[in-house]
């Protein structure tokens, strides 16, 4: 059982007020500097971990790769330590708001403008982390945190550089084969787990984060590890003026530029992207579009980055955090942190946090689409998909358009039929219940909601465009949505 650390003083320093948060990798707290008062997160990583040295690596390389970049739009990591028990924590900077992809649960697709808000503050902080060599990996919108205060415009926040790779090669966590991230977001070159890997594979996932963020799907859905990352090394996307055809045509050139197979023919950087997206009419208007979203939500929450939200089974060891702590640190203080790092600036330690994502090692992988097998786990011992599986993504014949002159040939309404919710559930279309697993709906050409909850289970993500009659599938138990956004 994992310690409550409510009214605990660490390092009699940080007194711990409340529990914000818990998922099967650990846990995060509020707390307050004792002696100055100031407000910060603490994020512990679960006790059951501590004797797994590339585990406790990866939780202590948030404050390394933090302290490496320092920049604004990356949360910053005051402090690393480890509790009397023997768990690591990290003291974080206090931010609320919500992710990105609360805000693409809660909105829908966004404007232009107000995603060109998103984009152009994440592809900063990521220029600055690719300067460092350093390359996040796990981008996603769980991954960017959009903070807001009353009478001031939002701060994003890139966080979670948990499974950053850097350039020095100091901390060899990952072989040739291993897979680390989110499937749908990956580059094809990540999905096969090449070595080489480099700054551009972060660059495709912002595509794919730019693509979700304007039509509300996936370029490559799919409902096992397997079938996504097939489809990524095989398919071209589904072109996003297909799924929203009033895009202008130039975010598309943007969108599929971003998303090329082959690295070379991508944009060759972070900076490169956002100088295509500064082209865009209404890239001026972004902050002000932003704002309004942002500031339209009426719950807000704080940035922890992704707890995990399945147990890790572990086996049993000696803590191995002092260990480790000690060479993250390499020196006795913060400052030292940055100066460790090849060219950084001296300084106080900025920024980041999150927690391990699943490493996926990829097995069998045939281009062909004959046999593809993916088996997960960290270097130990298997590890059960979490948030990185969708829930059910769109297949791509749901997001096939029907023309306006198709449309007036046809009812003027259709009917959806959810397929295998259990008994009990609820159904909500456009925030309306329905009776029954079977209702009518306004024939439309758009990307709609269809939530299901069940008792006993997450709340569940269904999105379909109404344009025919159709059946959405609700997911298996072994493909439940982790709680939160599915994709």
């Amino acid at each position: 059982m994992e310690k409550d650390y409510v009214g605990v003083t660490l390092e009699n320093k940080y007194l711990l007020t409340a529990k914000l948060g818990q998922g099967g990798m650990g846990s995060v707290y509020k707390g307050q500097h004792a002696l100055i008062g100031k407000t910060v997160a603490v994020k512990f990583l679960h006790a059951r971990f501590v004797g797994q040295k590339q585990v406790v690596q990866r939780f202590y390389r948030e404050a390394r790769a933090a302290a490496a970049i320092g920049h604004d739009n990356i949360i910053d990591v005051f402090d690393v330590g480890i509790s009397p028990e023997g768990d690591p924590f990290l003291v974080m900077e206090y931010l609320e708001g919500e992710s990105l992809a609360d805000m693409l649960d809660r909105v829908g697709p966004l404007s232009v403008e107000a995603a060109c808000g998103v984009m152009e503050p994440a592809l900063l902080a990521l220029s600055a982390a690719h300067a460092k060599g350093i390359v996040h990996r796990d981008l996603k919108p769980d991954n960017i945190f959009v903070a807001h205060k009353e009478g001031a415009p939002p701060k994003v926040k890139l966080i979670d550089f948990g499974i950053s790779k850097v350039a020095d090669g100091a901390e060899k966590l990952t072989r040739t084969g291993s897979v680390m991230g989110t499937p749908a977001y990956m580059a094809p070159e990540q999905a096969r787990g090449d070595a080489a890997l480099d700054h551009r594979a972060d660059v495709y996932a912002m595509g794919v984060i730019l693509y979700e963020l304007l039509t509300g799907a996936l370029p490559f859905p799919g409902d096992t590890f397997a079938s996504i990352m097939a489809r990524i090394l095989t398919e071209k996307p589904l072109p996003p003026l297909e799924v929203r055809p009033d895009l202008p045509r130039g975010v598309q050139t943007i969108i599929m530029t971003t998303l090329e197979k082959d690295p070379a023919r991508r944009y060759q950087s972070a900076a490169a992207l956002l100088a295509a997206l500064k082209s865009l009419d209404g890239f001026d208007s972004r902050i002000d579009h932003l704002t309004t979203v942002a500031g339209s939500a009426l719950q807000r929450t704080f940035a922890s980055g992704d707890l995990g939200e399945k147990d890790l089974s572990s086996r049993g060891g000696p803590s191995v955090a002092g260990e480790v702590l000690a060479e993250v640190m390499q020196s006795s203080t913060p400052a030292g942190w940055a100066d460790s790092k090849p060219g950084a600036a001296s300084g106080r330690p900025k920024k980041k946090t999150g927690i391990i994502a699943a490493s996926i090692s990829v097995a069998v992988i045939s281009v062909l689409g004959a046999a593809f097998a993916v088996w997960v786990g960290n270097s130990k011992s298997a590890v059960e998909p979490s948030k990185a599986m969708p829930v059910l993504p769109v297949p791509a014949k749901v997001l096939d358009p029907v023309s306006a002159q198709e449309s007036a040939n046809k009812p003027a309404k259709v009917k959806l039929t959810v397929i295998g919710a259990p008994a009990g559930a609820k159904i909500f279309y456009d925030g309306a219940e329905r009776e029954g697993q079977a209702f009518e709906v306004k024939r439309d050409t758009a990307i709609r909601k269809v939530f299901v909850e069940a008792p006993g289970r997450d709340k569940v993500k269904l999105l379909v465009v109404p344009s025919e009659d159709r059946i959405l599938h609700y997911p298996d138990a072994k493909k439940d949505a982790p709680k939160g956004r599915g994709r």
